[in-house]
């Protein structure tokens, strides 16, 4: 991982290694009550962990495919969510070369394939933390069935299946269905409360910051790693818009009031960024350590997780996430009477099907919505 991923300058995205660390060694000291592992072998493997780094310089690289299948054996134990998906993401690393070793041209039948799709999707998987099962969103499986269809025009390109097969396996449709959006709708009151919160804070470098951010997420609906590659030329306030490279490399501008709070918000962050401009890096929004001081260090997406799991500690009374700001401006844009094309296009979508489940108008939004005469 440390060799193909690793860099100072662009970590890798939502890699937290304190929990991976932290989960490894819980399975560990679970495996030796099991009597699975010696008392001395955890005591070692705790050792290593312990002086682990990202940092140094040797490296060693692992050869394709060394961890091999073994007979499969279930645990029950407990770890924190954010340990569970790095334990679940270092796995699938590690077991990478089980999808080279899979046997593809037996499952690769229309019939077989379509069977298999619906068996699975209808059972699910098991939760191990519970037993309490839960039917996959639509999007999830047409994703799983577009990914097989990948696997199936790899297969026919490597002239390991024929062209009829390829064609019944494309022709394979699910059960249609819809899901509500998890995203959640956040006020403008609410966004004052958040913001009223961030600038009581003693570091005041930081609260500007992070009231720039709140605002620019909930005003202009940026996307998490739009918001932390922002480079400081990116902003016009005299034109007032913002440069934005979204999804697929895709430029658009996305404009804002002067009049609005993200402008005061942005100007008043801007003169202090603007005071460490013989900074050599252009991130627009950079750490900030405890005496004020700017780093060179550009924010991750991870920050602005943090930031705002930060909000419940500091007396906010919801649960939101960096998306629920995105949700939000879709919903008030098509509130104040804009239409789906123009809120799409403002969104940056290159669909009104994606803008649609962004909308989160209750019922009581259909009040007076009255065909007239």
């Amino acid at each position: 991982m440390k060799s193909q991923h690793f860099s100072e300058q662009l970590p890798l995205k939502n890699l937290q290694v304190k929990p991976l660390l932290n989960a490894l060694l819980t399975v560990a000291k679970y495996l030796q009550s099991e009597k699975t592992l010696s008392l001395a072998e955890v005591i070692l493997f705790e050792e290593y962990l312990s002086r682990f780094n990202l940092n140094e310089d040797k490296k060693i690289t692992l050869e394709q495919g060394w961890l091999q299948p073994t007979e499969p054996q279930f645990y029950r134990f407990e770890l924190s969510t954010q340990s569970r998906v790095m334990l679940e993401a270092f796995s699938c690393f590690c077991i990478r070369s089980c999808v080279e070793r899979f046997d593809w041209i037996t499952l690769l039948y229309a019939p077989v394939l379509q069977s298999t799709m619906q068996s699975f999707l209808t059972d699910r998987i098991e939760n191990t933390f519970g037993d309490q099962k839960k039917s996959y969103a639509p999007a999830t499986a047409d994703n799983l069935l577009r990914m097989l269809r990948g696997v199936a025009q790899h297969a026919w390109l490597a002239e390991l299946i024929s062209v009829e097969t390829l064609e019944r396996i494309k022709a394979i449709k699910l059960p249609r269905g819809s899901r509500q959006s998890s995203g959640r709708y956040l006020s403008y009151q609410e966004l004052d409360h958040i913001s009223a919160l961030n600038l009581e804070q003693k570091n005041k470098a930081k609260a500007l910051r992070d009231n720039a951010i709140f605002w620019l997420m909930y005003e202009a609906g940026l996307r998490r790693e739009q918001v932390v590659s922002l480079n400081i030329y990116d902003i016009d306030m005299d034109r007032c818009q913002l440069r934005v490279v979204g999804k697929g490399n895709k430029e658009r501008y996305v404009p804002f009031s002067i009049n609005s709070d993200l402008y005061s918000a942005m100007q008043q962050w801007l003169v202090v960024r603007q005071q460490n401009s013989q900074m050599d890096k252009p991130a627009l929004f950079c750490t900030i350590n405890r005496y004020q001081a700017l780093t060179h260090q550009r924010l991750t997406t991870q920050t602005l997780n943090d930031l705002c799991k930060e909000l419940n500690k500091k007396g906010f009374n919801r649960v939101v996430s960096p998306h629920d700001f995105r949700h939000s401006v879709a919903t008030n844009l098509l509130r104040s009477g804009f239409d789906l094309l123009l809120v799409s296009k403002f969104m940056g979508h290159s669909s009104i099907t994606t803008t649609q489940r962004y909308d989160r108008r209750t019922d009581d939004d259909l009040k007076g919505v009255i065909p007239a005469r």
